[in-house]
């Protein structure tokens, strides 16, 4: 019997909030990037991890260094800040810098995709030290919940820079099965800090 593996569920589930905010016209544009970025990294990771298409493993590396920066658009949108695409252009560098990188030593991806998850989740972390009134756009009624919401995605991508680290350990350290269980994890964090 074919079972789907946790990242393929959780990919599923965010094409449906997808689908139905993209309907319901409830969401910025930034908002409904991130939930497809990450159903699409979902796929890539079910796809790499549980299916056997290793050739995508360096487009799995590649589109992971647009997530956060996608997030901190999202983010930026929500805090009334700018996002222009003029703007967000320079976001975009993260992922050249990951292809230059597949090139040179793909080892140091270990290092620049939890740098940059890290980094993006301690900038969201920060922003929101003044509290509700660092999200000028959201409604007074769900300022502490829209808080609270992109608290737990700065935190989330914060832990999946971790994952990755331990990721990178494992397999510096030939623990093999550790590459199995942790994907899932560092998704199952990502549908949390969207669903909330």
């Amino acid at each position: 019997m074919p079972v789907l593996p946790i990242p393929m569920i959780i990919a599923l589930l965010l094409c449906g909030i997808l689908i139905h905010r993209t309907v319901t016209r409830e969401s910025h544009v930034t908002l409904l990037a991130l939930i497809a970025a990450c159903a699409v990294q979902a796929t890539i990771v079910a796809l790499v991890q549980y299916y056997g298409f290793a050739g995508l493993r360096p487009v799995q590396a590649v589109f992971a260094m647009t997530i956060a920066p996608i997030a901190w658009a999202a983010f930026r949108n929500a805090a009334g800040g700018d996002v222009r695409m003029s703007k967000l252009l320079w976001h975009c560098i993260g992922a050249v810098v990951a292809i230059i990188f597949l090139f040179l030593n793909p080892y140091l991806l270990d290092v620049l995709i939890p740098l940059s998850f890290a980094g993006y989740g301690l900038a969201i972390l920060l922003h929101l030290w003044r509290g509700e009134d660092s999200l000028l756009h959201s409604r007074l009624e769900s300022g502490a919940r829209a808080l609270l919401a992109w608290r737990i995605l700065g935190v989330s991508l914060i832990a999946s820079a971790l994952c990755d680290i331990l990721i990178a350990y494992g397999m510096a350290q030939g623990v093999q099965s550790v590459v199995l269980w942790i994907p899932s994890l560092v998704s199952s964090l990502s549908l949390l800090s969207l669903g909330a």
